[in-house]
């Protein structure tokens, strides 16, 4: 039992079973968090064999101890993708031994845990299993799974992040005992292989005009995605004008997006999209990555990056730069004298000059000179004819 002011070991100090006075022993399942391509059972599997029943399992600790029912046989496995609720007892009492072994889930996602049953004595034992502690006095209690017939049968059933299970096998009936049986239990990691696609458009883009990127996740199976989530690095260089999602959440914290899409079931879509518009010319680059709560069983086609080119336009007058004469100006050259606005200087003769209006000041003075010299000119030309 758990000692006082020690903390508590979720792993090791866990009962077994209620009532009576039972010592706990455990066997701890350990399950890696990455499969090998191709590989079914995540973990390696435990091969139990026993028999009778009621008494040890040298190399598999297990409890043992009676109980006054059993479960009804329906005839229907459970399953991960289709779990069943307890099928009631069978009404007909009488006390019956029983084997349990418990062990755990140590990691911290959902697994999907498969048991292979072998009965050794025809259809005298059954099994069942049980989330965290089993009640011989009440079999629905915590009730996960069982293979609905004492024949050879596999069924399966998940186990949440951190939990203990707990496998009980039990004479069916009162007064008949079972000799030996056998199970190979796997612990199946959930899978579900997500990809993320991303696209830009358009591709180049102008300077200062709209860049939409598209990103689309989906579930690709063999089982349910929860928790997904995108995270979508932003490039530097980049303002956002729009962010849009079918469903769940999303937070924008510096150039990082992050969509919380919650649930997709096997074949199941999202596609998000985002507005940003590119405030520098160049080669920019966008990566976005998928995850989940499940193991991804080809975790290379959880990312996506797209890279776009971006064409400079400085001046935002819809004429590139390596087009355009005067590519800081808008307009370039108001008074069309061929010098960019930037560059005109008070003084210029005309053309020229700014926007013009210091040479139209400049004209009546110009005009006035010009009168001068002529009347000039021509006084001479009567004096020398007297």
């Amino acid at each position: 039992m758990h000692a006082p002011g020690k903390p508590k070991n979720l792993l090791h100090d866990r009962m077994l079973f209620t009532g009576g006075t039972t010592t706990v022993l455990m066997l701890v399942l350990v399950f890696s968090p990455m499969p090998a391509m191709g590989q079914i059972c995540v973990g390696p599997c435990i091969t139990v064999n026993a028999g009778p029943i009621g008494t040890d399992t040298p190399d598999h600790p297990s409890t043992h101890g009676q109980q006054n029912e059993r479960l009804f046989r329906d005839g229907i496995a459970s399953t991960c993708a289709m779990p069943k609720v307890c099928p009631a007892l069978s009404n007909v009492p009488g006390l019956r031994n029983f084997d349990a072994y418990e062990f755990a889930n140590t990691n911290n996602f959902t697994i999907c845990v498969e048991i292979d049953f072998t009965p050794g004595c025809g259809t005298d034992s059954f099994t069942a299993a049980y989330l965290d502690a089993y009640d011989p006095n009440n079999l629905c209690a915590n009730y996960l799974a069982d293979p609905g017939s004492s024949f050879d049968m596999t069924f399966s059933f998940e186990v949440p992040p951190l939990s203990n299970f707990i496998v009980v096998v039990h004479e069916v009936n009162a007064g008949v005992p079972c000799a030996d049986y056998s199970f190979v239990l796997c612990g199946l990691a959930c899978e579900a292989d997500l990809s993320l696609t991303k696209t830009e458009d358009p591709d180049p883009v102008v300077q200062n005009m709209p860049l939409t990127y598209t990103l689309m996740v989906t579930n690709n199976g063999p089982d349910p995605a929860d928790t997904v989530v995108v995270e979508d690095t932003l490039p530097a260089g980049v303002s956002v004008n729009a962010i849009s999602t079918p469903q769940g959440g999303l937070t924008l914290a510096g150039n990082l997006i992050t969509f919380e899409l919650g649930a997709l079931q096997p074949n199941d879509t999202a596609t998000m999209t985002i507005e940003v518009m590119p405030d520098e010319s160049g080669v920019i680059t966008n990566t976005a990555e998928v995850s989940a709560a499940q193991v991804d069983p080809d975790p290379s086609n959880n990312s996506a990056t797209v890279d776009t080119a971006v064409l400079g336009d400085a001046d935002g007058d819809g004429v590139l730069d390596q087009d355009d004469p005067c590519p800081n100006d808008a307009p370039d050259d108001s008074n069309g004298d061929g010098v960019c606005d930037s560059e005109e200087t008070t003084g210029q003769t005309a053309p020229g000059c700014g926007n013009g209006m210091e040479g139209m000041m400049m004209m009546p003075l110009m005009m006035l000179g010009i009168g001068w010299m002529r009347r000039r000119s021509h006084g001479k030309r009567r004096g020398a004819g007297r």
